[in-house]
């Protein structure tokens, strides 16, 4: 249910509401995934007393990344898995999500391996 509503979030409620945002946010999905921390920033700036969650990337190359996800909110998971799917909507981009780290069993923060077709770049 989580998984879906992110996937809603963001073809719906963020494209609807925050559309100008949203598209401030880069031209690929590789570059929204990448300047996710800028967006945040932004958002927190909209609503000071906002705590969003945190998130960077590593591994980055030409068709996938690990994105860490830092949140103070348990069960989030599959949300964020939602909101990638979404965003692969969004961009047009297939994506495919695998967790490789997860805070419910025990890492300091979940990582997510997000794949897509490179010819996005």
């Amino acid at each position: 249910l989580l998984e879906h509503f992110g996937v809603y979030w963001i073809t719906r409620v963020a494209l609807d509401g925050y559309g100008e945002l949203m598209r401030s946010g880069g031209r690929t999905l590789r570059d929204f995934l990448l300047n996710l921390p800028n967006f945040h920033t932004r958002v927190a700036m909209i609503f000071p007393n906002l705590q969003p969650p945190s998130f960077s990337c590593t591994d980055v190359g030409p068709s996938s990344l690990h994105l860490h996800y830092l949140t103070h909110r348990p069960g989030m998971t599959a949300f964020v898995v939602g909101l990638i799917q979404g965003l692969g909507k969004m961009f047009r981009t297939p994506v495919v999500i695998r967790i490789v780290e997860s805070k419910a069993e025990g890492a300091d923060h979940d990582v997510f391996h997000v794949q897509w077709s490179d010819s996005q770049r």
